[in-house]
């Protein structure tokens, strides 16, 4: 299948088409942080502030321009679920991974378990990522949900998806740590908007939002590898026009 945009293009035009929502993760996480928010609440609502970014960028794609039946709460909170789900099964078996890497050939240095962490991902988290993504944009066209189909269209599309990934959000959010690190380096960022003597850092607050607008594009990115995997599969038309 043939798309009229690259990937990029189509993540810039579509994440500018959903702008507000694009502000409303940036505005969230940055109130989620400044309040200190760090226990499960404050987890689940930074994770459905993404998954509605994400839910609209499949709906941009999926469904016709004036179709906003389905772009309410409920359908969020479902999608929002199905996405925490997910990310739980990555978070696992890259964990299970990990440990098992460390069990075996030793912790060492502390780096070494950034190390496991990055190599039980790519064994493990990325393929479980793959093989369940399209669940995501079927829940949103409301068409071959199940998870077995999911598995079917991952199988079939496991080095299109993957590679992807990898180019695209990979070093996206690869870029935005980079941004984070630079754009800190003149801050004593104790990972709150106040240093310990009480004193407001605005840059902190700027660092912060300039990587969650790149987190955002990303995030953009991802859902149009996924929805297009899952157009690929089943046959549906091209993306609508952002």
């Amino acid at each position: 299948m043939e798309f009229r945009r690259g990937m990029w293009a189509e993540a810039w035009l579509q994440g500018i088409s959903a702008r507000k929502f694009v502000a409303l993760v940036v505005f969230g996480e940055l109130l989620i942080e400044a309040m200190g928010i760090t226990e499960s609440g404050g987890s689940f609502a930074s994770m459905f502030l993404w998954s509605c970014l994400a839910y609209v960028v499949h709906a941009q794609i999926l469904l016709a321009p004036d179709s906003n039946a389905d772009t309410n709460g409920f359908r969020m909170i479902g999608f929002t679920m199905r996405s925490f789900g997910i990310a739980s099964l990555m978070l696992v078996a890259s964990a299970v991974l990990m440990f098992t890497f460390a069990s075996v050939f030793g912790t060492g240095q502390s780096e070494m378990l950034f190390v496991y962490g990055l190599a039980a991902f790519a064994i493990l988290g990325l393929p479980v990522f793959v093989l369940l993504g399209t669940v995501l944009p079927a829940f949103v066209a409301d068409r071959a949900r199940s998870v077995g189909a999911a598995v079917k269209r991952g199988k079939m599309q496991f080095g299109w998806i993957a590679g992807r990934l990898i180019i695209g959000p990979g070093v996206v959010l690869a870029l935005s740590l980079a941004l984070w690190i630079l754009l800190l380096i003149p801050v004593d960022y104790n990972d709150e908007f106040w240093n310990e003597d009480g004193v407001f850092q605005p840059l902190a607050v700027f660092a912060l939002s300039v990587c969650l607008t790149v987190q955002a594009y990303a995030t953009a990115l991802t859902a149009v590898i996924l929805s297009r995997a899952f157009l690929r599969a089943d046959g549906m038309p091209d993306t609508v026009p952002a």
